[in-house]
């Protein structure tokens, strides 16, 4: 049994957990999760040993005190410069001291990106606190929160705050007037896409556990005030796969079409429920979206679903019924890209007969009700 004593970065808490040896790390993270009660995944946690060459940092240590305060001390953020603990290594591998010690063993901190963000031609800035994996969409929301930015997410493009190889800093942003900082985001700045996580775009030196005291030189993302989307609507082409089926098929529909008109739209076509259609978009974190002759979209194609598709279609992922179709930033017609996943929900029930032993299968949809489950099991062969 290993016992590890723990000290979060977030808030200072300081508690112990005791797994097997032959346990892993990942498992050490679940239980950390539970033992601290924090609200974060166990895939957002990073564990540190709290150990510096021979000596491990104590509970009484003035730095793991300042840590209830929010404070990072030069010792601890040194400790969270070297290597995390591996996911896989067993906890048995791990040479502890005893447990009636007052050591603390692992460090656990919670993967941020600070930002800061600046508003074009007004010279605003502001700092975003985000997590690294969220999107570009979920930055876009947060700046339009900020009480220093009245700005609709709509309304807002977002640019990679670089020329060249070189970020921009505050002083720069001091020193060009907002016509040639328009201009820069327009030739040098790369636009950033709403769906691509944060961490593509390197934002160097800026991944933190703790947020630094005093400002930051640096400017990561430019804010630019665009007018709203003209309300004119268009057609537009959506190239859609039933999952499971393998059907790829195309839908011309107005621009201005909400995702549950679209959805409307393929009931018309192929008579499934409107309110068993799940839609998702079939484009990648890293923004590309699957092709119909790419390895992935020739899995999609002969009705299976590759390890690379399933990642995006989670209920996170799920495409709103309200949004509309010209939110969705869809490529051109021309290309051989696939826009849409289509997938119906179903409920496949296994139920059981007491005192007979008879198992039935039942293929229900997820809306229907008890009384139409008791009347599918009535009607069984079986029964």
């Amino acid at each position: 049994m290993k016992s590890f004593t723990c000290a979060a970065i977030q808030d200072g808490a300081v508690f112990r957990v005791t797994l097997e040896d032959g346990q892993q790390v990942f498992d050490l993270k679940d239980a950390i999760k539970e033992k601290w009660g924090c609200a974060y995944p166990p895939h957002e946690l990073s564990l540190y040993l709290a150990k510096q060459d021979t000596s491990w940092i104590k509970a009484t240590n003035p730095e793991v005190i300042m840590l209830w305060s929010g404070k990072v001390g030069a010792q601890v953020k040194a400790l969270l410069e070297n290597k995390a603990m591996h996911p896989r290594m067993k906890l048995g591998t791990f040479d502890l001291p005893s447990n009636d010690s007052d050591d603390i063993h692992v460090l656990v901190a919670v993967r941020r990106r600070w930002l800061t963000c600046a508003m074009v031609g007004v010279g605003t800035i502001i700092y975003i606190d985000i997590l690294d994996y969220k999107t570009v969409i979920d930055l876009q929301k947060a700046i339009r929160e900020s009480p220093n930015i009245a700005l609709h997410a709509d309304c807002m493009d977002l640019y990679v705050a670089k020329k060249g190889s070189k970020w921009l800093t505050i002083n720069d942003l001091k020193e060009v007037k907002s016509s040639g900082m328009a201009t820069l985001t327009t030739l040098g700045g790369q636009l950033m896409k709403p769906r691509t996580a944060l961490g593509t775009y390197n934002f160097l030196g800026e991944v933190a556990y703790y947020e630094e005291d005093g400002d930051v030189d640096d400017v990561h993302v430019l804010v630019v005030s665009v007018p709203p989307a003209r309300e004119v609507a268009s057609s537009v082409t959506i190239s859609c796969v039933a999952i499971g089926v393998g059907t790829l098929f195309t839908l011309k529909v107005r621009d201005s079409v909400s995702v549950l008109g679209l959805k409307n739209a393929i009931h018309t076509r192929y008579q499934f429920p409107v309110y068993d259609l799940d839609l998702y978009l079939a484009q990648r974190s890293d923004g590309t979206w699957i092709k119909e002759d790419d390895p992935d979209g020739m899995v999609l194609k002969s009705g299976h679903l590759s390890g690379a598709i399933k990642p995006l279609m989670t209920p996170a992922t799920m495409m709103d019924d309200a949004t509309q179709v010209r939110a969705l930033n869809l490529p051109d017609d021309d290309s051989n890209d696939i826009h849409v996943l289509v997938a119906v929900r179903k409920r496949l029930l296994t139920c059981a007969v007491v005192g007979v032993g008879t198992i039935i299968h039942i293929d229900m949809r997820d809306h229907k009700t008890v009384l139409d489950l008791q009347k599918a099991i009535s009607e069984s062969v079986a029964m």
